[in-house]
């Protein structure tokens, strides 16, 4: 089989990890380290005229305080609770309207679920390009280059190569000339999704970034007025000066210090008792827009009351089911047609969909089955094994005992008849 025109080898798999002897459009790039800095305001406006330049445009600064903003735990849960709502669906293959049994298998994979996460953060990105692996028994599976790197199933291309505008990668982020994934020798194995903009993030970045140097702030402000700050008097010199210097720098937890009897120590305590509200004020309102932008409110996570609460999540809902269709519609429209290209078996007119059958816990189909058995019907055997994973056993019939004193009730009732 060939990749990109390269030839693959087609050794036993190790681990369900192929050999692969030459390199796929994932290795083009060349490697470099990711440096972290501080990122402020006047980096993200520069990163911004970077990644709009007209003639030479790189989004490296750009993806660079994309992912550092990523790593906050309100933005990281917002965003992960949108995914889920459309990844938590179940979905089936059909064939004519009727579900494909084997062609659902073929998608109840690992791999699948990373692909539908990657193509979801083409919406935070603005755009995503993946490559896939080799083939195994009819699924995606990791391989190996001939550098010995280990590449999954699903491989994103490093976004700070790619230049959607036109549609290549790049050795550099800031070449302006690359591989054409356009052509039919790449694109054989990779899927593009999205566009040139740069995504849901551009919004959330100055946010985040405001709320990066308000912690930041807070953090300093807590470190000199957070605690009581130790005052010391001396009148030694020297080293005993020094001694002492160091006795009151190390007050603290179960500190001791040996003073002269002149010296003298205080703790002075802060008079600004509430100054930290206005860090974390200002960091509650950059969480609540955070949260518009990726869900439309706030109320979700941040208020609990039954009303609004469920005004709300049905407002979130609607981001969920949207970014449903987004999927259902690249999975028909890309996956499922090269999948075809490269040779899997099993999805000719096969369409994705997902399954929208109401879906009931065993509390409420118990409820449910009880409620029927009550209106004299029975239940089917098989039915409730299934269902309950509970083996039932036909029970012998009951034999029913005379009560002791029957006959002579019997023999009252009929002298009652006669005699009254």
């Amino acid at each position: 089989m060939k990749v990109f025109g390269f030839n693959i080898t087609k050794d036993e798999p190790i681990n369900q990890i192929q050999e692969v002897v030459d390199k796929k459009i994932v290795d083009y790039p060349l490697l470099q380290q990711k440096l972290r800095t501080r990122e402020d305001i006047r980096k993200w406006e520069n990163a911004i005229d970077l990644a709009e330049n007209v003639v030479s445009y790189n989004r490296e600064d750009m993806h660079r305080i994309y992912n550092r903003v990523l790593d906050d735990p309100m933005l990281h849960s917002q965003w992960e609770t949108r995914k889920l709502k459309s990844l938590d669906k179940e979905f089936r293959l059909t064939v004519n309207g009727e579900e494909n049994e084997e062609a659902t298998e073929i998608f109840e994979a690992g791999w699948f679920m990373e692909y539908m996460r990657l193509m979801l953060d083409a919406k935070l990105f603005g755009f995503t390009l993946v490559e896939f692996g080799a083939i195994e028994d009819n699924k995606f599976v990791k391989w190996r280059t001939d550098d010995g790197l280990i590449r999954d199933a699903v491989q994103l291309i490093d976004r700070d190569h790619v230049k959607p505008a036109l549609g290549i990668v790049t050795e550099q982020p800031g070449d302006s000339t690359g591989l054409d994934i356009t052509e039919d020798e790449y694109n054989e194995w990779l899927i593009f999704e999205g566009g040139a903009d740069y995504g849901l993030m551009k919004k959330i970045a100055r946010y985040m970034l405001f709320k990066e140097n308000v912690l930041g702030n807070w953090s300093e402000w807590a470190e000199v007025f957070g605690m009581d700050m130790r005052v010391g008097k001396t009148p030694s010199q020297g080293q005993d000066r020094k001694d002492f210097v160091k006795a009151l720098r190390d007050l603290g937890a179960n500190g001791s210090g040996v003073f002269d009897e002149d010296d003298t120590v205080e703790f002075v305590g802060v008079n600004r008792q509430d100054a930290y509200k206005v860090y974390l004020e200002f960091s509650a309102y950059i969480d609540e827009q955070i949260a518009k932008l990726i869900l439309g409110q706030d109320v979700v996570s941040n208020n609990t009351g039954q009303v609004v609460g469920t005004v709300g999540e049905n407002i979130s809902n609607l981001y969920g089911d949207t970014d449903a269709k987004f999927i259902q519609r690249n999975v028909n429209d890309k996956l499922i047609p090269l999948m075809i290209d490269l040779g899997f078996t099993g999805l000719d007119n096969a369409v994705f969909e997902w399954d929208t059958t109401e879906q009931l816990n065993l509390n409420e189909k118990s409820e449910i089955d009880l409620r029927i058995s009550q209106m004299g019907f029975n239940l089917d055997q098989e039915y409730i094994e299934d269902t309950y994973g509970t083996k039932l056993n036909e029970q012998e019939p009951v034999k029913l005992i005379p009560e002791p004193f029957q006959p002579i009730k019997n023999i009252k009732a009929e002298l009652d008849k006669l005699y009254g």
